[in-house]
C-alpha cells in the first residue's frame, strides 16, 4: 500500500513540474490570448505555483 501511495506522490510531482514547465513556455501567448501585463501573469503564476504547494 504504501509503494502505492509514493507512486501516486511522485506521478503527482512530475504532472505538477510538468505544468509549471509549459506555462513558462506559452506565457506569452496566454497573455496575448487573455490581454494580461506582466504584472496580473505574475499574480496568476505565483497563485498557481501557491496552490500546487499546498495540495
Amino acid at each position: 500500500m504504501r509503494w502505492l501511495v509514493l507512486a501516486m506522490i511522485f506521478a503527482l510531482s512530475v504532472l505538477n513540474y510538468a505544468d509549471k514547465s509549459v506555462l513558462g513556455l506559452t506565457a506569452e501567448s496566454i497573455m496575448n490570448q487573455l490581454h494580461l501585463n506582466y504584472n496580473q501573469f505574475g499574480v496568476v503564476g505565483s497563485s498557481f505555483f501557491a496552490a500546487s504547494v499546498l495540495y
